[in-house]
């Protein structure tokens, strides 16, 4: 609630993408990464042996500059961007129309804009038809199979923490309310702690569960990577995560809020910061389709990765594509900006970069394979 409220949510009523903004996204570095990630996507319609209609659905494309980087950068592939239904998940009005602008969207027929619950609209530059949902549940699912890009979706899902008491167990961390606002650890067992804990935990290497003191899950980031799961198992397609985070071992208390490109208390003003974690992507690992959705074998849901940003970059030719850009370059402040850009996209985290601590995974049928950046 404190980001997706309609009453003061944090994402509701602004842009807070951008250097004016309260933090920076690859795609705001630079144009080469929603570059690549097109790239991406034709080499997998490639695989997918072309089919005439692909849904290409993005989950929370903040200030639409990913996609609008990528619709660019894949035009010269005609049968693709033909191929192409565009659909957007985007909660927050205000976010919508930073999208619709940044996508250069008029009006179709049956278009009322692109800040309202269903908004459509017509990409200009290559006519593809934009469709704007507030879930992923409204999204159509099928009959053509789809791509599904969550760039620093997952790491803005709620989540549980919990702290292992040697006597009462597994206890969950809650909002005490009574004397303001702070952090209190449950009596004893709750509800979330009996189903989440078991399942992450079971997950693990033998003989690593019973080291953690403390586990972080994110409940509904599982959900939304089984919904994942069953949408590409019924009808093809894949999906491909970016963000910051691990496979193994699973955090504990990595909740983090970020005002203004800085850190706050995580209950200071709710409402007025972003609230993030970072993805245990070893969780979503464990997220397969419930059995009842399950296809034959040979179609059924695995995992690529997570690789680092950087060797995914690399892989789809981040480097080719930037010393290109480079030479067509006339003025030098360009250039700079491009190699800066890039070298941030790649680069450690010790030299400030993202390339490390940015992980990328890929959902995709078991059928599908040799994907392009793993």
């Amino acid at each position: 609630d404190c980001l997706t409220s309609p009453h003061g949510g944090f994402y509701m009523t602004r842009d807070v993408f951008g250097s004016s903004g309260d933090f920076v996204t690859s795609p705001e570095i630079s144009q080469l990464f929603g570059e690549m990630v097109g790239v991406w996507c034709v080499h997998t319609w490639l695989s997918l042996g072309r089919p005439p209609r692909l849904l290409l659905v993005e989950l929370g494309p903040g200030r639409g500059t990913l996609m609008a980087d990528l619709l660019r950068g894949t035009a010269a592939f005609r049968e693709f961007s033909a191929s192409l239904e565009l659909h957007l998940v985007e909660i927050s009005p205000a976010l919508r129309a930073v999208q619709w602008a940044a996508l250069r969207c008029t009006n179709n027929s049956s278009s009322s804009g692109g800040s309202d619950s269903s908004g459509r609209g017509i990409h200009t530059f290559d006519r593809t038809q934009v469709s704007w949902h507030t879930s992923l549940d409204a999204v159509p699912d099928g009959p053509a199979p789809a791509l599904y890009i969550a760039h620093e979706f997952f790491d803005a899902l709620p989540v549980h923490q919990f702290v292992r008491d040697p006597k009462r167990g597994w206890l969950e961390k809650m909002v005490d309310v009574r004397t303001g606002l702070r952090m209190v650890l449950s009596p004893g067992p709750t509800p979330a702690s009996a189903l989440l804990v078991p399942r992450r935990l079971g997950g693990l290497a033998p003989g690593s569960a019973g080291e953690l003191g403390a586990l972080e899950v994110s409940a509904v980031g599982m959900a939304v990577a089984e919904k994942l799961a069953q949408r590409i198992v019924r009808h093809g397609g894949a999906a491909l995560v970016v963000d910051y985070g691990r496979e193994e071992p699973p955090y504990g208390d990595s909740l983090m809020a970020i005002r203004g490109h800085r850190g706050v208390g995580i209950l200071d003003a709710p409402g007025s910061a972003d609230l993030s974690a970072w993805v245990d992507f070893g969780a979503l690992k464990l997220a397969p389709p419930s059995p009842a959705a399950v296809a034959p074998p040979a179609a059924s849901v695995t995992t690529s990765g997570p690789v680092s940003q950087s060797s995914f970059l690399r892989a789809l030719g981040i480097e080719m594509r930037l010393q290109w850009l480079m030479r067509g370059a006339t003025d030098p402040g360009a250039a700079e900006s491009l190699a800066a850009g890039c070298a941030r996209l790649l680069g450690s985290t010790e030299s400030g970069g993202m390339g490390e601590s940015y992980k990328v995974m890929a959902i995709h049928r078991g059928d599908l394979r040799d994907l392009a950046g793993f």
